[in-house]
């Protein structure tokens, strides 16, 4: 998982403002009777069951607490923002699954702006445009950085300390 690396590298900015957790990430946690999603450093003794929060693979990912929300309210800020011309996606793996995730990224992209893939599986370019149904045209404003468990850090490490520089 990339939560503490994004969290501690990414533009040296620990106030999480420049990142959007749509699926949940390590340190969050759902109370199920409550329909409620804590961070683990609010939680503190007591009865209830928790289970750690992220959403895996599924036709229906339902929306069911506030913390969701204003993750995709964040991030739909940030894609919309006219300053962001780059957006960077790690821990994430394009499928059908997410299409209401696939169609914000498709629309970033299609408004001339620049995506950076951290991928951990076997996408290429082609097969990323097919999931995001853009044309050749758009090849161009995709940069896939392909990454496995040996390389994942340094090469994300890197690009973030490249891009600070620019």
């Amino acid at each position: 998982n990339y939560t503490s690396i994004c969290e501690k590298v990414l533009f040296n900015d620990n106030s999480g403002k420049k990142i959007a957790y749509l699926n949940g990430k390590i340190g969050w946690y759902e109370a199920p009777y409550e329909l409620k999603v804590y961070d683990v450093k609010e939680l503190k003794y007591c009865k209830d069951i928790y289970f750690p929060y992220l959403f895996i693979q599924s036709g229906i990912k339902p929306m069911i607490e506030m913390r969701q929300y204003k993750e995709y309210s964040k991030m739909l800020g940030m894609i919309e923002d006219n300053d962001v011309k780059e957006l960077v996606i790690v821990g994430y793996q394009f499928n059908n699954d997410d299409n209401h995730i696939n169609s914000v990224v498709r629309e970033f992209i299609l408004s001339n702006k620049k995506l950076v893939y951290f991928n951990y599986s076997n996408d290429n370019i082609e097969s990323l445009l097919v999931k995001l149904r853009l044309d050749d045209n758009y090849k161009d404003n995709i940069i896939i950085e392909d990454i496995n468990s040996e390389n994942c850090f340094e090469k994300f490490r890197n690009y973030i300390i490249k891009l600070n520089k620019e």
